[in-house]
């Protein structure tokens, strides 16, 4: 049996998921971390050896969507995977969405944890807040890897999130939701809001944000990862990124949408091995630069 569609935001267009799906154990990545910032209370998962890698997840989620490679990484980095604000177990912060104010909070909590050197990896909404976190701090990156996410959304992306909703969603994708949200149904209708508050700012095809003239300036590697049919952020926004940085790697893979290398989402075995592959040799070599 299987989910016909994934109908969370910023994931998907139209890839599967089996059901009773299992996610690979966390192994040494242990839940259930908070740090205070602001006026909220982020969670986090943390475990491994080894520079910092900070793992961000997509909007809608959690920090569950990284277990599938929790065990690929934690052996040779120490892994800190947030719930970003309002997802999962952390705390939803005051007033109007802005991918600036959740920069600024993940900032501030690994300063309060005492991080101040990492690789950042993250998909969709968690690689925009990655960007907006280098372009506040770029000195606190030895590198990043971008999965699906652009500062610049596409305006048949954008039209879609205005109008989506939980209650839009089948039953089986009400049921993961609820689910990685613990059952908190507010929780999960300020998620959708958010999204669609995104959606009416975000800017879209043709538009020049300040940040991607400021991010020319960001030296650190950067590998970016791509599904070549991502009805959010198309080739043409792909490679305006892309040609952005100074020192970037692209790997677009073929048939694949806006969560290209999670197996739960749709991609084969083959996909995902060799994203944990390439982003540790990625790391590796970055690493290197810093010692």
């Amino acid at each position: 049996m299987q989910i016909s569609r994934l109908h969370f935001a910023t994931i998907i267009c139209a890839v599967t998921i089996a059901a009773g799906t299992t996610y690979a154990q966390p192994g040494r990545v242990d839940s259930d971390h908070y740090v205070a910032v602001g006026n909220c209370k982020l969670h986090y998962r943390t475990g491994g050896t080894g520079p910092y890698l900070l793992m961000l997840h997509g909007f809608t989620l959690s920090s569950e969507q990284w277990l599938e490679y929790f065990d690929d990484f934690s052996s040779d980095y120490t892994v800190i995977a947030f719930d970003l604000p309002g997802h999962g177990k952390s705390d939803r912060h005051d007033g109007a969405f802005s991918y600036e104010h959740w920069a600024e909070l993940i900032l501030q909590a690994l300063e309060r944890l005492d991080v101040h050197a990492v690789f950042g990896m993250g998909h969709s909404a968690g690689a925009i807040t990655l960007l907006y976190m280098a372009d506040k701090k770029p000195q606190l990156f030895k590198g990043l890897v971008l999965v699906a996410g652009s500062p610049v959304m596409s305006t048949a992306g954008r039209d879609m999130l205005l109008y989506d909703s939980f209650e839009k969603a089948d039953a089986p994708m009400q049921t993961y939701y609820m689910g990685i949200h613990f059952g908190d149904t507010t929780k999960i209708k300020e998620i959708f809001s958010d999204v669609r508050f995104m959606a009416s700012q975000v800017p879209t095809l043709g538009d020049h944000p300040p940040i991607m003239e400021r991010l020319k300036q960001f030296t650190a590697p950067v590998f970016m990862v791509w599904g070549d049919r991502d009805p959010y952020f198309p080739m043409e926004i792909t490679t305006t990124l892309y040609k952005t940085f100074p020192n970037a790697q692209l790997w677009v893979i073929p048939f694949q949408g806006h969560a290209p290398v999670w197996e739960t989402f749709g991609a084969d075995a083959a996909t995902t091995e060799r994203f944990a592959e390439s982003v540790r040799r990625f790391l590796s070599a970055s690493n290197s630069q810093y010692k």
